[in-house]
Order: C-alpha cells, then structure tokens, then sequence
C-alpha cells in the first residue's frame, strides 16, 4: 500500500528513432482497415435495422461481430495512444493506455472463446 511521503518514480520511455513510428502508425491503419473490412462482410444492415432483425441473429454471428468489432476498437485506440498521443506525455496516458489495452484485449478473447465454444 502506498503512503503519501512514497514517491513513485516515472520513466520517460521514447521510440527510438522515426522509422519506429511510422512503423506503428502504418500497422495500426492498415489492421484497423483489415479489420473493418472483415466487420463489414459479416454484418447484413437489414439484421441490425429493426428490432425483428436482431432477434434473428444467431449467437455465433453476434460473437464473432462482437469479437471484430472490439479488436478494430483495440487497434483504433492504441493507435491513437501510441502514434497520436504519445505513451511518454505522462504516467496518465500510459496507464490509460494499459487499462484500455487490457480491457479490449480482453474482451475481444472473450467473444473469441464464447464463439468458438459454441
């Protein structure tokens, strides 16, 4: 447990070098792009247009559009953290930028694993 005299100690971590980045920056693109196209060939806009139509929409279909959907949000923010924002701003980015990962990554395994038990 932390008292108030413990003084936390926070690294300034940085890329290395430019290509680093842009590395980064082109893999989360290109992923999030891959990924909507694999959402959009699963989702029919005539299933999820009235309410008759999602309660057509079996379970296997809602988990592995659910499993899509949370893996583009998990590129589209650690892009956002990593190449937009920056991890090295402040301890506050970096810990968002873990508790987001975390909890998309973790979503997004758990439609994976509800999709395949099925």
């Amino acid at each position: 447990m932390l008292s108030s005299t413990t003084q936390i100690q926070v690294f300034n971590v940085s890329y290395p070098d430019i290509e680093t980045s842009v590395f980064l920056s082109c893999f989360h693109l290109i992923g999030a792009s891959i990924l909507a196209i694999f959402l959009s060939q699963r989702i029919r806009l005539e299933d999820f247009k009235s309410l008759h139509g999602l309660r057509e929409i079996s379970l296997a279909r809602l988990y592995l559009v659910l499993s899509f959907f949370t893996s583009w949000i998990f590129l589209l923010v650690s892009g956002v953290l990593i190449a937009g924002v920056g991890l090295d701003m402040g301890a506050q980015w970096c810990d968002a930028g873990i508790v987001a990962c975390i909890t998309l990554y973790s979503f997004s395994k758990l439609f994976v694993y509800l999709f395949l038990g099925m």
